[in-house]
């Protein structure tokens, strides 16, 4: 009706961004696609003028009524005013308004299903979004360096400090058991030696 490719599979990921967990696509994207839908039209329009160069133009007619089905209804369906750029993908829900790269091959395919005015809108929007600025990248990473060093050093105490602990407490528990042992070796002395003491005595008496 509209021109536009609609591919839904419940539990499958129809499209390049098809990483799935537990089974599950992580982002199904089911409905018109923003880019599958924008190539699409790139390759109606491309085979069209293959059609009229080198052809008989037998497909122009067929053609030509996609393509104004398409320029027609791409912008109503995909155009997201309240984010000012193209959702994502269009289900039956409605709109998906992730800020998606996805969106860009609308506006550098040959043919595109854009007006210049709304190109400028996307590429304003998603480089607002999702560009970052060198210096800003640089920050971030020293950040992130120095949190990243304070939490090893951090790590490194707390393990230095445990494993000394752990030695200390092993040294007194052997300490301990040395004296334990000693102790009763000596006990195991006093008693040897009475035991020695009271067969000397024996030994006297029977002699006598």
């Amino acid at each position: 009706e509209n021109g536009l490719l609609w591919a839904q599979k419940y539990g499958v990921a129809l499209t390049w961004m098809n990483t799935y967990v537990d089974g599950r696509p992580v982002s199904e994207r089911p409905g018109y696609q923003v880019e599958v839908n924008a190539l699409w039209y790139n390759a109606l329009c491309f085979v069209r003028d293959l059609d009229l160069k080198f052809g008989k133009g037998k497909l122009v007619q067929k053609t030509d009524e996609i393509i104004g089905k398409i320029r027609e209804n791409y912008t109503r369906v995909f155009w997201c005013a309240e984010r000012n750029h193209l959702a994502d993908y269009v289900d039956e829900y409605g709109q998906n308004v992730f800020t998606r790269p996805n969106q860009l091959i609308a506006c550098c395919v040959k043919y595109s299903p854009l007006d210049d005015e709304t190109k400028m809108a996307v590429l304003t929007a998603v480089k607002k979004e999702l560009l970052t600025a060198d210096e800003a990248i640089l920050d971030s990473l020293n950040n992130v360096a120095a949190q990243l060093n304070e939490t090893i050093a951090h790590v490194a105490d707390t393990l230095t400090q445990n494993i000394k602990n752990a030695v200390d407490a092993e040294k007194v528990a052997r300490e301990e058991a040395v004296a334990a042992l000693e102790a009763t070796d000596k006990a195991q002395g006093i008693e040897i030696a009475a035991l020695k003491s009271d067969l000397k005595s024996l030994e006297w008496t029977v002699s006598y």
